[in-house]
């Protein structure tokens, strides 16, 4: 092993749980709530584009609702929401 983080979600953890602490209980879940918004667009997109055989734009849109979900679950075990089925 070189030392290489395999999780993504934990190169953020760090920074998001300073951030999002740090934030009025309104402006958490704003967050949490257009990180969802952003991950279910995301989703639609990526579904438009397989439609359309655009498999560059859709597995663009695909990692953008990976991204924006590891983020949103982070987020929301810092104020302590974890959803019950989260791996």
């Amino acid at each position: 092993m070189t030392g290489r983080i395999r999780d993504n979600r934990l190169i953020f953890e760090e920074a998001i749980t300073k951030a999002v602490v740090g934030l009025p209980a309104e402006a958490r879940q704003a967050l949490i709530t257009m990180l969802a918004a952003v991950r279910a667009q995301a989703l639609a997109n990526a579904a438009e584009s397989l439609r359309r055989a655009k498999w560059m734009q859709h597995a663009y849109w695909r990692i953008v609702a990976v991204y924006a979900g590891h983020l949103r679950r982070l987020a929301r075990r810092v104020v302590g929401e974890e959803e019950p089925n989260a791996n």
